[in-house]
């Protein structure tokens, strides 16, 4: 999570609707503070913090489940519920069913204090654009364009030409 400057926050895959920016950022920050643990905690924090099925957040999360949820809201969310429940096997684009209930993370309407940029999701191609996120990833991975965000005035840069699939 990274604040290039007053009006944005940049993050890899996005803010849950029941996360502030406030409370997103201390998260953020009580993950890095563990991935920068000693080499023996983190022996035992990186094992932990992959699952193929989601943890619920609540208040009392704590431990290597809290760890988890985080950097699953941070590098791994694409759809969620309200309530911040995340669905994993989704990686289609807007046009496709999404399971019952669940939504685009950003199309939970919550007010934010900043636009929120982010990737992670190539089937977008960076075609989300709301006044409060904005959709990076232009799915150069699959020989589609490298996206760049131009924060002075908003402007994306479109550039292919290193983004040649390759078939591999």
């Amino acid at each position: 999570m990274a604040f290039p400057d007053e009006q944005t926050v940049l993050v890899h895959a996005g803010i849950p609707p029941h996360w502030s920016i406030e409370d997103a950022e201390k998260y953020a920050q009580q993950l890095e503070s563990q991935l920068q643990s000693s080499l023996k905690q983190l022996d035992r924090l990186l094992p932990n913090l992959y699952s193929k099925t989601a943890d619920d957040w609540h208040p009392d999360i704590s431990g290597f489940t809290k760890m988890r949820a985080i950097a699953n809201y941070f590098t791994r969310m694409r759809l969620c519920k309200q309530d911040g429940t995340l669905e994993f096997s989704f990686a289609a684009g807007l046009e496709s069913s999404m399971p019952e209930g669940f939504l685009p993370w950003f199309e939970w309407q919550v007010p934010r204090t900043r636009k929120i940029l982010f990737g992670h999701w190539a089937a977008l191609k960076g075609e989300v654009d709301l006044p409060y996120a904005r959709a990076l990833d232009g799915g150069c991975v699959w020989g589609n364009d490298l996206l760049a965000y131009r924060l002075s005035d908003g402007k994306i840069i479109r550039s292919s030409a290193h983004c040649l699939h390759t078939g591999t």
